[in-house]
């Protein structure tokens, strides 16, 4: 039996027909750097004025709401843009 070659990540370059900006391309300007998130210990809370006061896992967020992708042009004032995939939910 021939061995498994694993793959490294992969970069979406076009979706729906639309080319797509190389994530090289978005510049990451934030004092702090990209924010890693722990998956172990995310709560997500929702407080304050509601009614019924919520926490959530990282778990409970992906696997119990709708995923949702957006394609948006970035335009920054920099003189810079980039056409990016967005996916949440």
């Amino acid at each position: 039996m021939d061995e498994i070659e694993e793959l490294g990540p992969a970069e979406i370059r076009e979706y729906e027909g639309t080319k797509l900006s190389s994530v090289d391309d978005f510049r990451e300007n934030s004092i702090k750097g990209p924010q890693q998130v722990d998956i172990e210990s995310y709560q997500l809370k929702v407080n304050g004025l509601v009614e019924n006061p919520k926490n959530y896992t990282y778990g409970e967020v992906i696997d119990s709401y709708q995923h949702y992708k957006k394609l948006v042009t970035l335009d920054c004032v920099e003189g810079w843009s980039v056409d990016i995939l967005w996916e949440g939910v």
